[in-house]
């Protein structure tokens, strides 16, 4: 049974030790020019000289690009930036909470640690995960506030409470949080109606929950938008819209349930920026086939936003090493500019399994390298700044150190190495 109190705080004793030293300006970044964007708060984009200033503003005007703020570094989001990958964590109760919490700590000392972390928490405790994740990461964090509102035992969301806890957040400092206001009972019950799944998303299926128990014709989300956005304008924090009716199934994916959700996004995402708020779309995720892809391009481009999907994973077969089902969707969906910032999966997604430290960091790598393979496609100064150093170290043997990940070999050489012994290619036309 999950443990999702809505109504009590559990005391945990925090964490022995300071928050690690944290790189938090990924490869090929130096201290100088750390130092400068910490200062100036300028975006990395801009520094590297990867988008001009001026366009940057123009499209943040327009919401084309989004920016979310952290405790020491801002990041920009969206269509003509590098593409990002964000964390999920969270504890579902209180005897994991000092294991998230060591999570965190790994993923803020990471040189190649991802852009964005996001609390999933279903259980509250008196020193909140995003508290601590906004504290020791330095970037921006995310939440989702449905998750800590919803009470299993009624299974419904007090208004006063779910807009009680958007405040709390808000207050705290996070960038960005993940609402589901596309939810009402004429897309819900077409879902049940075609799909062997109605419904896989987490977030949406509490939403669905406390609309159907209170008889509602619309999810909570969506009859309390605009106190919603009054509260996140008023902290500066950005909206996520969450995507409730994302497919369960590669052969499901895209199909009536879930174009009706997408159309009906837009009336938020418009609502939204006549609010002054800063508004995301988490759309493109669950499962997907490479070869419709391009068709969700083509339905995503007049939003004109930044798209945050989860995943997608391209094949329902991949158990166990979805991770690499995602990253492969993921680098897909970047490709056609449908795609911005990549939420991971780990290899436990369709094994019943929490997450290790372990698996996510396997998810972050996977990840991380769809998204590099993109922005060096989109970005070739990055490709200079990048790729270019690694390949021109390798004029007389494979083995180098650095990259993404900072990789330091035990084997060194200074021409050809064991692998290929006398036959290495890269010194035998010179023998």
């Amino acid at each position: 049974m999950i443990f999702a109190p809505t109504n009590k705080t559990v005391r945990i004793s925090k964490a022995s030790g300071e928050a690690p030293k944290t790189n938090i300006l990924r490869f090929p970044y130096t201290r100088r020019l750390r130092s400068h964007l910490l200062k100036k708060k300028t975006i990395k984009e801009v520094k590297l000289g990867l988008v001009e200033h001026e366009t940057l503003r123009r499209r943040l005007e327009t919401g084309l690009n989004v920016l979310l703020r952290g405790k020491l570094w801002t990041m920009g989001v969206g269509e003509g930036l590098l593409a990002k990958i964000n964390v999920p964590i969270g504890a579902n109760h209180p005897d994991k909470y000092l294991t998230e919490v060591r999570k965190i700590e790994k993923l803020s000392s990471l040189a190649w640690g991802p852009d964005i972390i996001q609390d999933l928490s279903l259980a509250r405790f008196e020193v909140p995960l995003y508290r601590r994740a906004i504290d020791m990461f330095g970037g921006p964090v995310g939440t989702l506030p449905t998750y800590l509102s919803f009470d299993p035992a009624k299974g419904t969301i007090e208004p006063s409470l779910l807009l009680e806890t958007i405040e709390e957040q808000a207050e705290c400092g996070v960038a960005f949080m993940s609402l589901h206001a596309a939810v009402n009972r004429e897309i819900y019950g077409l879902a049940k109606r075609t799909r062997a799944v109605p419904i896989t998303s987490r977030g949406g299926g509490i939403v669905v929950r406390d609309m159907l128990a209170k008889k509602e014709d619309e999810g909570i989300v969506s009859r309390y938008f605009s106190e919603i956005l009054k509260i996140l304008k008023k902290h500066n924090v950005a909206l996520s819209l969450g995507c409730s009716f994302r497919s369960a199934s590669v052969r499901e994916w895209l199909d009536s349930v879930q174009q009706k959700e997408l159309l009906l996004q837009e009336k938020y995402i418009l609502a939204a920026r006549k609010a002054g708020v800063k508004v995301m779309l988490e759309a493109g995720g669950s499962h997907a086939p490479l070869d419709k892809l391009v068709e969700f391009g083509e339905l995503i481009k007049p939003y004109e936003i930044p798209v945050m999907p989860l995943g997608p994973v391209t094949t329902d077969s991949a158990i166990g090493a979805d991770h690499i089902a995602a990253a492969i969707g993921a680098s897909h969906l970047a490709s056609l500019g449908a795609g911005h910032v990549f939420t991971i999966i780990s290899p436990q997604e369709h094994t019943g399994e929490v997450p290790t430290l372990e698996s996510i960091l396997e998810g972050v790598k996977a990840m991380l390298v769809a998204a590099h393979s993109v922005n060096i496609s989109n970005f070739p100064r990055y490709r200079q700044m990048t790729d270019d150093v690694i390949s021109g170290k390798r004029e007389k043997t494979c083995i180098v150190d650095g990259g993404l990940f900072e990789h330091v070999s035990k084997d060194k050489a200074q021409e050809g190495c064991t692998r290929c012994d006398s036959c290495c290619p890269l010194i035998v036309l010179d023998a």
